[in-house]
């Protein structure tokens, strides 16, 4: 009777396990950072399914240029196919930097400031003005004056410098 049994139990266990239904393909793109700054590396985190494979089938990040990029991965399992898509957003966050040209910011009383300007550089933009974007030098009144340039890239980043001019009376 006990051989019996046990043979009826494993009867029933082949019989389950033959009867067990596979699931379907199930993919889906791994956690990543999908915004990047312009000229950073960006690593494609990839995806996963519970098919054979899960690979790229093309990919158009150019981490030079701003822009939105696709991703498109193929997941395969048996018959069964999926594409899924990554959507890479470059951008330029990263404000221009001002240099400011050397000059002569003490004058006397009455004297003309001479403005000297500045430069400005930008990581993306290859030029980028420099202008002044406010001066309060009255040269008639001893006193602390601000000039201020400002510098925007294409992106609308915005960099302001202040240069501080001084009118004196040493007479």
């Amino acid at each position: 009777m006990r051989k019996l049994s046990l043979l009826l139990l494993m009867l029933v266990v082949l019989t389950l396990t033959a009867c067990k239904e596979e699931l379907p393909l199930i993919a889906s793109i791994n956690p990543a950072l999908d915004t990047i700054e312009v000229g950073e590396t960006w690593v494609d985190s990839g995806c996963t399914s519970n098919g054979e494979t899960c690979s790229v089938v093309d990919d158009d990040v150019n981490t030079t240029a701003v822009g939105k990029y696709e991703v498109t991965y193929l997941a395969i399992k048996g018959e069964e196919e999926m594409y899924l898509k990554r959507i890479v957003t470059v951008v330029d966050v990263t404000k221009p930097h001002i240099i400011l040209n050397p000059g002569i910011d003490t004058i006397q009383v009455n004297d003309t400031w001479v403005n000297t300007g500045c430069t400005a550089t930008d990581n993306y933009d290859s030029e980028v003005d420099c202008v002044v974007f406010s001066n309060n030098i009255d040269n008639t009144t001893i006193g602390e004056y601000e000039v201020v340039y400002r510098s925007i890239d294409d992106s609308g980043n915005v960099q302001e410098m202040t240069r501080y001019v001084f009118v004196v009376n040493d007479n």
